[in-house]
């Protein structure tokens, strides 16, 4: 049997019990909807809406599936197992999988990257095609595009990097590092053009070393 296309144009507040919402439905004042809601396509909400059960969505397309706050994509989930949350974190092209990011701009250029995940403020937020990256912190790792197995945590950790097997953790980590590989910074801005270098601490910051 066909199903029932629910379409709302009211400017007071109405009481549903379930409702499938197949074409562009406006609430223009306060709703309640105390069974499941399935959004087939568009709803616009300019009042408070209380809704007892669940939401049913789409996977993520350029057309379908997503949540907009203030005109900005804010969340979406896609097929491919990816999950962006936060003022245009992520995009709507993305064809790499499993990827996470959660914050203004996170992974908005991820293209064909996969397995990364970035967390805060623009975090991993030039990422196109790198894989398996992992970035915690405001700007972290932001200039990275297509490096692979990064970890930066901390705020702009490796934020300029553009390698791969890096590590950086603490406040700036890493952060005068561009262009090496296979480095490690604990709370050291580093050096541009290192490889295998460990460092510890920032000069004249770390007068003692205790390992027991």
């Amino acid at each position: 049997s066909r199903r029932r296309h629910t379409r709302y144009w009211r400017d007071w507040s109405s009481d549903v019990c379930s409702s499938d919402l197949y074409g562009v439905s406006h609430l223009h004042n306060d709703a309640t909807i105390n069974g499941s809601t399935h959004m087939l396509s568009s709803l616009d909400l300019n009042g408070s809406t209380t809704i007892g059960q669940n939401i049913y969505l789409p996977a993520t397309t350029a057309n379908t599936g997503g949540i907009y706050i203030d005109g900005n994509r804010t969340l979406h989930a896609h097929s491919n197992y990816s999950v962006f949350a936060g003022r245009n974190a992520g995009n709507f092209t993305t064809t790499g999988c499993g990827n996470t990011g959660i914050g203004n701009a996170a992974l908005t250029s991820v293209n064909s990257g996969i397995l990364n995940t970035g967390v805060g403020y623009c975090a991993l937020v030039d990422l196109t095609t790198g894989d398996r990256n992992s970035a915690f912190g405001n700007s972290a790792l932001q200039s990275l595009t297509d490096g692979n197995y990064n970890t930066a945590i901390g705020n702009n950790a490796l934020h300029a990097c553009t390698g791969s097997q890096n590590i950086g953790i603490g406040h700036n980590a890493g952060g005068n590092l561009i262009t090496g590989n296979s480095n490690i910074y604990l709370g050291s801005n580093g050096q541009d053009g290192e490889y295998y270098t460990m460092r510890l601490g920032s000069p004249g910051t770390i007068t003692n070393t205790i390992i027991a």
